[in-house]
């Protein structure tokens, strides 16, 4: 794992059963979700491999 190369991604949340993340947002629209308590996800992956989910609810 490459740790210069962590990206992160926003999503409007990941599917329990089969894990995949859904719905990709923008920086823009996951801050505006941050202010008015709405829930997304954040993804922390490196070389295109996801580790790390967080899910704001």
């Amino acid at each position: 794992m490459n740790m210069d190369r962590l990206a992160v991604s926003y999503h409007e949340g990941w599917e329990q059963r089969t894990r995949p993340v859904v719905g990709a947002l923008s920086t823009a629209v996951a801050r505006e979700r941050d202010r008015a308590g709405e829930q997304y996800a954040v993804v922390l992956s490196s070389d295109d491999q996801p580790l790390l989910l967080i899910e704001i609810a």
